[in-house]
């Protein structure tokens, strides 16, 4: 059975606009590479004047935090400043901060399978590869497999909520994810349930109350 996964209308533009381009984890894909592809179509985007990424300039480009469409037209906006804006995006202080480093195939696909709802092929992926939940995304926030239950200060395009989100929360917690975890983000160390409950997206699928039950639920029954 498909699995709804709500997608708020910045997010679904995103999708859509990106499409395969994020989904794209051919052998020896670094994360410069990956990012460097992703900036090139925001700069395309920009270039057709086509605002589908006025979120990601507005949230992750300091030069034009909150501006509207027509004042980043004004100002001129540069192809580096479409590079700066992706490698905020992906946690790093300026292009040039982007590392070489080879992207974590394994760890990416199980982000994708957990987004997606996918909880059989999730778990199958843990019991293959139990490290998935203690690994950390290549990218700069370090994001663990739990933290983007949190859909929040990950990736725009990831922050997507499926409707059995606290099923696939309990599967990576019975399997080893650290709850404590943080993550290097908004100035902070934020842990998946500071980033859940500080998130629009959880709330408008109607689903952060049965999530945060969920946490809460399987915390008690940890052994003190």
């Amino acid at each position: 059975m498909e699995i709804a996964v709500h997608k708020g209308r910045v997010v679904a533009g995103l999708l859509n606009f990106y499409d395969d381009l994020l989904f794209d984890y051919e052998e020896g894909l670094t994360v410069k590479k990956r990012l460097s592809r992703i900036a090139e179509r925001l700069w395309l985007a920009y270039m057709h004047d086509n605002p589908v990424v006025l979120n990601q300039i507005n949230n992750y480009n300091p030069k034009y935090l909150s501006k509207a469409w027509s004042a980043i037209k004004a100002e001129g906006f540069k192809k580096d400043d479409a590079y700066n804006t992706i490698a905020n995006e992906y946690g790093y202080p300026s292009w040039s901060k982007v590392p070489e480093t080879l992207l974590d195939f394994s760890f990416e696909r199980a982000i994708d399978t957990l987004l997606a709802g996918d909880i059989k092929s999730l778990e199958q992926m843990l019991k293959k590869d139990p490290t998935l939940v203690e690994r950390r995304s290549a990218y700069a926030h370090y994001a663990t497999l739990l933290h983007y239950v949190g859909s929040n200060g990950v990736e725009l395009y990831r922050q997507v909520v499926p409707s059995n989100l606290a099923d696939c929360m309990i599967l990576l917690l019975k399997h080893g994810s650290d709850k404590d975890a943080t993550m290097p983000i908004y100035g902070g160390q934020f842990t998946m349930i500071d980033l859940l409950t500080t998130s629009a997206h959880p709330k408008v699928a109607g689903l952060l109350d049965s999530i945060v039950s969920a946490y809460e639920s399987y915390d008690r029954k940890l052994p003190s």
